[in-house]
């Protein structure tokens, strides 16, 4: 794994972390967040998951398992296409509005999975590289 996506890597696993943690302390003012909730349960739930995957991702980086930071891009990239799919219907169509949530983790999405890509076709090319030790 090289610097820059190890820094990467672990810049977007603070951002995960942080994210966790706000949702778990929770929001003394309710309905002023991105997501409109009746109770404490979702977010707890969502930061507890992010929260544990951040986690996982860090022991990754700090033991350099290439396998665990790969499954944890995984997972992220999964916990942020729910979050864009969840932010679809706050889109304001007229005037256009409100779209900033959704191409935000979307976008995070799709960084993770690139993250993910990235390490499993590195994965593939060691593996490649030791059985053809000749």
């Amino acid at each position: 794994m090289t610097r820059t996506l190890r820094l990467i890597t672990a810049l977007l696993t603070l951002q995960l972390f942080a994210r966790g943690l706000d949702y778990v302390t929770g929001n003394p003012h309710a309905g002023n967040g991105v997501f409109q909730v009746e109770s404490l349960d979702p977010p707890i739930v969502w930061g507890a998951v992010c929260i544990l995957v951040s986690i996982a991702n860090a022991i990754g980086l700090v033991k350099n398992w290439t396998r665990v930071i790969r499954d944890g891009a995984i997972v992220t990239a999964a916990i942020y296409f729910v979050f864009s799919l969840m932010v679809l219907d706050d889109i304001n169509l007229h005037p256009l509005d409100d779209w900033r949530f959704f191409t935000g983790y979307l976008t995070t999405a799709g960084i993770w999975a690139t993250i993910a890509c990235t390490l499993t076709i590195r994965m593939a090319v060691v593996a490649n590289r030791k059985g053809n030790d000749g």
